[in-house]
């Protein structure tokens, strides 16, 4: 089996999701998603994360010579993808990308791009702010 895009025997295509923002998270993850899947830290190279104005979340764009580090959620269904695409909501579209593990090895998997560039920051979203200061209600004000 191909490590890039999972088939069960079935013939359901598993997907693996690369997060930079909220979804690194196992407690939005999860709850979010409905599923505990196996996860590790990824790279993405040739990307941007951004802040958004007025939002605790962010954002990734495409941007040549930069890279976002992040989690790389592996071998999720369709239904979780739906769960997932319901929660992002209209803001992003999921599109398919090739992550680097702490291995070396690249695999396939899909980011949810942020979309209305106008709303971006020209600065990097803040991980330790967003734990100290949204983590812990993020899921009940955001949630699915």
């Amino acid at each position: 089996m191909d490590c890039l895009t999972q088939t069960l025997a079935s013939g359901t295509s598993m997907k693996n999701v690369f997060t930079y923002g909220s979804l690194m998270y196992p407690e939005v993850f999860e709850p979010v998603a409905l599923v505990s899947p196996s996860s590790q830290r990824a790279r993405l190279d040739g990307w941007s994360r951004h802040a958004i104005r007025g939002r605790t979340y962010p954002a990734a764009v495409p941007a040549a010579d930069s890279r976002i580090d992040g989690v790389v959620w592996m071998g999720l269904d369709g239904e979780s993808l739906q769960r997932l695409d319901r929660f992002e909501g209209s803001e992003y579209q999921r599109v398919p990308i090739i992550v680097t593990l702490p291995s070396g090895e690249h695999i396939a998997a899909e980011i949810y791009r942020w979309l209305d560039r106008d709303c971006i920051l020209d600065q990097d979203w803040s991980q330790d702010e967003f734990e100290r200061c949204h983590l812990p209600d993020f899921f009940r004000i955001h949630g699915a």
